[in-house]
């Protein structure tokens, strides 16, 4: 490479760089990405409806598992917590629902966003697909999982307290800037674990130590003088929805409203400024 070429080169980078500090390259970035994740909306459809398929496609009751299994599990999990640790919450299985059903929700679409490109490098190299349609796939399936899992802690909640929450209206807004915060997240996790695959057994060890930070075994008030901390954690915010719709019959509060916000707005500011960033490096890291 001459002289010449190698100046231009270096003021091709600088120019791309000062381009992505203007707002109007990240409008038309979004509009772009949109346009594409459009009208790869039937790969989009196929990848989430063979993720839901795959996982219960030899059982007997099939899809029904998706309402079934929550259930279950979070039924033997309360029972032990109440009977056996002695856990003195009112309600507790109620309690421990409200939030682990959120929390579940987080960590599938953390976990599995974050290895969704390393799992599809065969299509990868084989069709030209978006890459986000891959994140994107694993973070709807992890939706979809959490939504039944809501419906059958609503249908729990008849058994333990008969009537409805009029404070639900308000849960699909919170689930959804927690969708956003999480497939914000999913991006950035997942340009990390496919520069540096060991980054997926550190997120892992992560995401165990940041389950016990959030009052889904606890109450705040429980931990003592350390409930503070919570505050600072973005997905206590999250699951106050849920908590505050199904367990306390209260509206989330004006703080629970800003940091859930700020959180979505940052996390996919950064998820998707990662992603924009290494999007045509990716298939050299598989």
């Amino acid at each position: 490479m001459g002289p010449g070429m190698l100046e231009r080169t270096t003021i091709g980078i600088e120019l791309v760089g000062w381009r992505r500090l203007s707002p109007a390259f990240w409008v038309s970035a979004i509009a772009q990405d949109l346009r594409l994740v459009y009208s790869f909306r039937h790969v989009l459809g196929i990848l989430v409806a063979n993720q839901l398929k795959v996982r219960y496609q030899r059982s007997a009751l099939g899809f029904l598992w998706t309402l079934i299994n929550p259930i279950l599990m979070l039924s033997v999990l309360a029972l032990f917590m109440s009977q056996v640790l002695r856990m003195e919450i009112r309600d507790y299985a109620v309690y421990l629902f409200s939030g682990l059903v959120p929390w579940q929700f987080f960590a599938a679409a953390i976990s599995n966003g974050s290895m969704s490109l390393i799992a599809s490098e065969n299509l990868i190299r084989k069709v030209s697909v978006p890459k986000v349609i891959f994140p994107l796939a694993e973070s709807l399936v992890a939706a979809v999982n959490m939504a039944f899992a809501i419906l059958a802690l609503a249908i729990l909640l008849q058994f333990v307290r008969p009537g409805v929450n009029v404070q639900l209206a308000l849960l699909p807004v919170g689930l959804a800037m927690y969708w956003l915060f999480a497939f914000g997240l999913a991006l950035t996790t997942m340009t990390l674990v496919t520069y540096f695959r060991d980054c997926e057994h550190i997120l892992q060890v992560l995401l165990q130590a940041l389950y016990f930070c959030c009052p889904i075994l606890y109450m705040p008030r429980q931990v003592g003088r350390f409930a503070f901390l919570l505050d600072f954690n973005p997905i206590t915010h999250f699951m106050a929805f849920s908590q505050a719709a199904f367990y306390y019959g209260q509206w989330p509060t004006a703080q629970n409203w800003m940091i859930a916000a700020g959180g979505a707005a940052a996390s996919m500011l950064l998820g998707y400024s990662v992603y924009k960033t290494y999007e045509h490096d990716y298939i050299y890291r598989l």
